[in-house]
């Protein structure tokens, strides 16, 4: 979908109904003067309108409880559950389930064009720098909902992350994610050229370090820094493992929780920026279309928001140490 269609934008009352919905307010974006530069179309615009639905659409929370794995549990599983599950550990997560509320209703905010965002939302560039181009974007792709008292249109709650196609919310801890990195560098990963000890950082660090490793896009493996096998006219590099010939990027770990489909080892790593992932995240990030230009799509990194190469876009990490 490229957001056009919605049921609750109509400003002019005209779906059928006799008496004209009674209009909640406004959202308007700021640094658009009325309307967006490539012309407001369904859900992408420059001001929202919330009206009162015909039936209400909010939820509340109905019970919670904890679990071993969240992915597996049966409110995740069903599609007509709205439920929100918070990582505790890698082996631990509370679900709060949610019912249906006749009481409010609830309206969705994000960058996502996928039908449970009532409102598609974009970085705004400020007016000098119309051309440029968004490398990392600071808007999620669920980034927040609504919920409107029905009876008392006055009362209206904000609440960060929105439900997604599967009406789940998952919200983890950057405490966890730094855990693994932990793990990993506690496994002592090597270069097997310059046999020295690799370190996986929290953030990329400026500058070549002798403890940072690197990834072989081509074929995935993982060394530190060295000028073996540089190819002078393309910059390519020889895998001195598998005499593999491509590009090599740095290695950093993706630290936004909201990101992650699963919790587990992050042995993939995303194609071309090098952040690191599990296995079901990357693969699901990379089947995920990103509205792109005024009609284009194309899948990006979620981290960094670099759009991805390659036939799959991520290569799995092949470490010289215990993961392998």
């Amino acid at each position: 979908t490229d957001g056009t269609e919605s049921p609750i934008l109509a400003e002019d009352g005209g779906d059928g109904h006799d008496k004209p919905r009674l209009r909640y307010g406004e959202l308007v974006i700021l640094g658009y003067n009325g309307y967006l530069p490539q012309g407001d179309r369904g859900r992408r615009r420059s001001k929202f309108v919330l009206h009162k639905r015909t039936e209400a659409s909010g939820v509340k929370r109905s019970k919670h409880y904890i679990v071993q794995s969240p992915q597996t549990s049966k409110a995740i599983l069903d599609a007509n559950q709205h439920s929100i599950s918070y990582t505790l550990s890698r082996n631990q997560a509370v679900i709060v389930e949610y019912k249906e509320d006749a009481e409010t209703d609830m309206f969705q905010v994000g960058r996502s064009s996928e039908s449970p965002i009532d409102f598609v939302v974009m970085d705004t560039l400020p007016g000098d720098k119309k051309d440029a181009k968004v490398m990392q974007s600071t808007i999620s792709r669920f980034a927040c909902r609504i919920l409107v008292n029905r009876c008392e249109p006055a009362k209206a709650r904000i609440f960060a992350a929105g439900f997604d196609s599967s009406r789940n919310i998952f919200l983890g801890t950057k405490h966890d994610l730094e855990k693994l990195i932990d793990a990993i560098n506690a496994g002592r990963p090597q270069c097997p050229v310059g046999l020295n000890t690799l370190v996986i950082p929290r953030k990329v660090n400026i500058g070549d370090q002798v403890n940072q490793p690197y990834v072989y896009l081509n074929c995935g493996h993982v060394q530190g820094h060295h000028d073996w096998g540089q190819d002078e006219n393309t910059g390519a590099r020889r895998c001195p493992m598998c005499l593999e010939l491509g590009p090599v990027v740095t290695l950093c770990m993706g630290l936004e929780p909201a990101f992650y489909v699963d919790v587990g080892a992050p042995t993939y790593a995303f194609n071309p920026c090098g952040h690191m992932a599990t296995e079901k995240t990357v693969k699901y990030w990379a089947n995920v279309e990103i509205p792109h230009g005024t009609n284009g799509f194309q899948a990006v990194c979620p981290f960094c928001a670099t759009p991805l190469d390659g036939a799959t876009g991520y290569i799995k990490l092949i470490f010289q140490d215990n993961l392998d």
